[in-house]
């Protein structure tokens, strides 16, 4: 069902609040800026400012004289190309586009374009028909964004290009020449930000965005109310959506989002807001943070992660009854289950000894080092995943060779959560002063541990009840509000 449109307002005036238990998401709007009419309405007459323009079949030269030009690629690794067509003017109000399944598709229903044809095009909604080299347009899409340009609003293009950057030879200077078609054929002052790598620039990381609105609006803040972002990931089940990244991008510019179909034809919203199952008031305590604990709820004491500050019962609870003589801490958890943050929060302090296999490289070391701790009378935390049973035997056995008592701190922290940490770490840095940055690991580092990891128990020779540890996220409050974004 499509729903009729007023195409005299700049943005609607009916608004409807994305549902979130956090209430940081921005207010989606029920209808899009000056979309087409609703079905069986007589069509808005355009002027001539919005008809198709003719084109030269230089690539990327419009009738203006003015191409597609490439500045010098943006970030630390130049992974984000940056392009500006004709001289786009600072405005508080902007229209940001996905691209591809966006504004364009590639000719003849293919799934993928060819990347060798930078005349493999056709714009969203159209029927084939001569253009620039033989590329098809269609008046309801370049009308549409020219529509835009034309009620003031800047015009920028970001895009997720890692396939491209790592396509066939001269993949990557066959799209810069579609590019400079597609801009040349819509022909308005525009930008355009790609991505070419996994970083801080690939949405819905918000790379582009800062990129943009520091360096490149002419020192105009952005008005948050009127800017939206129009892109097709956005998890549909419908359109058999590939992710939900661009929805992702608009929540965390916190600017209103629609779908192509939303803004081009009029169609009703038909995503929904994705779930942020790390935020604290998703992580609430109950069966759901019970993990893969398969144990009566009697053998585990838990303590959370933020409970932990000075003078407060969770890192007395951690640091353990105060036993004189050395002993061994072992823990037991995911990658970026948040591990290494609890050593040195309340381990380094009391001075424990931090053996980790990422900086030894070997379990032999480990135990090495873990016996000469021991033998100099301290105490040490062995912060390695430990898995299943038959890994923790050995530090159990070190233990009563080397009469010490051993404890075990497991980690039961959700997958998705370990997930989002690891982006987190790796795209904004670490959470507190005392941590390292750290570089991302494959999903499958994190999933295997999952599908492999056997709960441990006081059984298998600990000294003491298994310590189950809950995650909350601990920060400063602007870190907490990075940490809040969606990554991935």
């Amino acid at each position: 069902m499509k729903r009729a449109v007023d195409t005299s307002a700049d943005v609607p005036d009916k608004k409807a609040r994305a549902d979130s238990s956090d209430g940081d998401e921005p207010i989606l709007p029920t209808k899009a800026p000056g979309t087409s009419t609703a079905k069986g309405a007589p069509e808005p007459k355009l002027a001539s400012i919005f008809q198709p323009r003719s084109t030269s079949s230089a690539a990327g030269t419009s009738s203006s004289g003015s191409g597609l030009k490439w500045l010098s690629p943006i970030g630390p690794t130049k992974s984000c190309l940056h392009g500006v067509y004709g001289e786009p003017a600072p405005s508080a109000k902007v229209a940001f586009y996905d691209l591809d399944g966006t504004i364009v598709r590639p000719k003849g229903g293919k799934t993928f374009p060819s990347k060798t044809d930078e005349y493999d095009f056709e714009f969203l909604f159209s029927s084939p028909r001569a253009g620039l080299g033989g590329a098809s347009s269609d008046r309801s899409v370049v009308a549409r964004i020219r529509q835009q340009h034309a009620q003031q609003f800047a015009i920028v293009l970001i895009t997720n290009q890692k396939q491209t950057a790592y396509s066939a030879k001269n993949g990557l200077a066959t799209w810069k020449k579609k590019m400079a078609h597609i801009a040349a054929a819509i022909d308005v002052p525009m930008r355009v930000f790609a991505a070419l790598g996994d970083d801080a620039y690939r949405k819905p990381r918000l790379g582009s965005w800062v990129e943009f609105t520091e360096r490149w609006n002419g020192g105009v803040e952005v008005d948050r109310e009127s800017s939206f972002f129009v892109g097709d990931a956005a998890g549909r089940s419908k359109y058999r959506d590939h992710q939900d990244t661009d929805l992702k991008w608009a929540l965390n510019a916190r600017i209103s989002f629609f779908t192509p179909e939303e803004y081009f034809l009029g169609n009703d919203k038909e995503y929904e807001v994705p779930a942020r199952p790390w935020s604290p008031s998703a992580l609430k305590p109950g069966p759901s943070l019970k993990g893969l604990v398969a144990l009566p709820e009697d053998e585990m004491m838990s303590v959370d992660l933020s409970d932990l500050d000075d003078g407060k019962d969770g890192r007395r609870i951690v640091l353990g009854d105060g036993a004189s003589g050395s002993e061994i801490v072992l823990f037991v958890g995911a990658p970026a289950s948040g591990k290494t943050f609890l050593f040195q929060r309340v381990f380094a302090p009391a001075h424990y000894v931090h053996v980790n296999q990422d900086a030894l490289r070997t379990r032999d070391k480990c135990l090495r080092v873990v016996a000469d701790t021991i033998a100099a009378g301290q105490s040490c935390v062995v912060d390695n995943t430990n898995r299943d049973r038959a890994t923790r035997k050995h530090y159990i056995e070190l233990a009563r060779q080397t009469g010490v008592r051993i404890r075990c701190v497991y980690f039961d922290v959700p997958k998705h959560v370990c997930v989002h940490n690891n982006h987190f770490r790796a795209h904004h840095g670490p959470a507190a002063d005392h941590e390292s940055k750290r570089e991302i690991l494959p999903f499958t580092a994190i999933d295997s541990w999952f599908k492999q990891v056997q709960p441990p128990s006081r059984s298998e020779g600990f000294d003491a009840d298994v310590l189950r540890i809950t995650w909350r996220f601990h920060g400063k409050d602007d870190v907490q509000t990075k940490y809040n974004l969606y990554y991935h």
